[in-house]
């Protein structure tokens, strides 16, 4: 979503939990969303790493259903 202008807003309550929050809209700008993540400290970093983990393993978990269901991990509209 982050390459059209678009997130989705993750909001983590008090209690550890997490909910959706709402979708952030930025189409307007060419770039896209992006994290400048170069110019941040060792923490952030670290976290972005995490997630991008997180993020592979499950893309990883779903690829060759996906694959399987519709020949690509992307559903082609025919």
């Amino acid at each position: 979503m982050h390459p059209l202008g678009l997130a989705l807003e993750i909001i983590i309550k008090d209690d550890g939990k997490e909910q959706l929050g709402g979708i952030w809209d930025y189409r307007d700008d060419e770039e896209g969303i992006y994290y400048n993540i170069t110019n941040s400290d060792n923490n952030r970093k670290e976290r972005f790493k995490n997630n991008e983990k997180f993020i592979d393993t499950e893309l990883k978990k779903r690829t060759n259903k996906r694959e399987e269901l519709f020949g690509s991990l992307i559903e082609k509209l025919k």
